[in-house]
């Protein structure tokens, strides 16, 4: 088996299915709704308490200057919380508001219904395997 035109053709078919004109699927989006602001705000909600600045930027792959970035934004906006940990100014905690909270309920209960249509789509079996797929996945990346 060939991996290297196995993975050109994975490439390829996830361009292709970005380019369709009714946009991509709900499981190609994710990771464009998952990250930024959508993704700082819903995973402050899924963790129901606040989280240091740079565990948020280290859970979402993003720099901390990025993070930083997101968050100032996220406070402008009465979203988020930000408060220096006592003894170390260079850390940060940041909590939702409660706006900041009900931004993210809506958006996290969007993401789940436009996934949970996906998985619908594929059916039981197909769905199990892609789950399957994308666990044994996350669990090599872990793993490195």
């Amino acid at each position: 088996m060939n991996y290297t035109q196995l993975a050109t053709r994975l490439l390829t078919d996830f361009q292709d299915m970005r380019s369709v004109k009714a946009g991509p699927p709900p499981l190609l989006n994710l990771t464009d709704t998952l990250g930024g602001e959508t993704g700082v705000l819903t995973l402050l909600f899924r963790r129901t308490g606040p989280m240091l600045a740079g565990d948020l930027a280290r859970t979402l792959g993003l720099t901390t200057g990025r993070m930083a970035s997101i968050l100032k934004g996220l406070e402008g906006k009465g979203l988020v919380h930000r408060v220096a940990v006592p003894g170390d100014k260079r850390r940060v905690s940041v909590s939702l508001t409660p706006e900041g909270i009900q931004w993210a309920q809506n958006a996290y209960e969007r993401v789940l219904m436009r996934v949970s249509r996906l998985l619908e789509q594929l059916g039981e079996a197909d769905a199990q395997d892609l789950l399957r797929l994308i666990e044994k996945i996350k669990q090599m990346a872990q793993s490195h």
